[in-house]
């Protein structure tokens, strides 16, 4: 008889444990979000959308740039960098008053890139933007 009572909690305890979704015995982590506030979420989800080349997240990367966590604002530029070519000389690591001007440009590029796009066209070349003596062929 004791093994009948054994397997009846084992199967008691796996439908608790079903019910609750695993918890953390069974890595119950949230899926990683570019929107979360918790780097251990949106650090995964900027490297996954880089790796696809999803340049949807390019808005979502720009703001992570002022991100109070120095490794989020890192994965973000590497993501822009690998995304555009472009860094406007963002530097992560740098004091909030010196990342500032960078951060200004990469708002700027992006406000005119998403007006470009709403009228039909593309985004802003990127070496229009660095160069300003640069002229894009048609």
């Amino acid at each position: 008889m004791r093994p009948a009572i054994r397997t009846k909690s084992l199967i008691a305890l796996a439908a608790v444990m079903a019910g609750s979704g695993g918890g953390c015995f069974f890595g119950g982590r949230e899926a990683p979000d570019i929107k979360s506030a918790d780097p251990a979420l949106k650090i995964p989800a900027i490297k996954s959308a880089v790796d696809r080349k999803d340049m949807s997240v390019v808005g979502a990367l720009i703001k992570d740039l002022e991100s109070d966590d120095p490794a989020v604002r890192f994965y973000a530029i590497q993501g822009l960098q690998r995304l555009t070519g472009e860094t406007f000389g963002y530097e992560y690591y740098a004091e909030a008053d010196h990342r500032m001007p960078a951060l200004q440009q990469w708002q700027q590029w992006f406000s005119r890139s998403e007006e470009s796009v709403a009228r039909g066209g593309e985004p802003e070349p990127m070496r229009a933007r660095t160069d300003p003596g640069a002229t894009t062929q048609p």
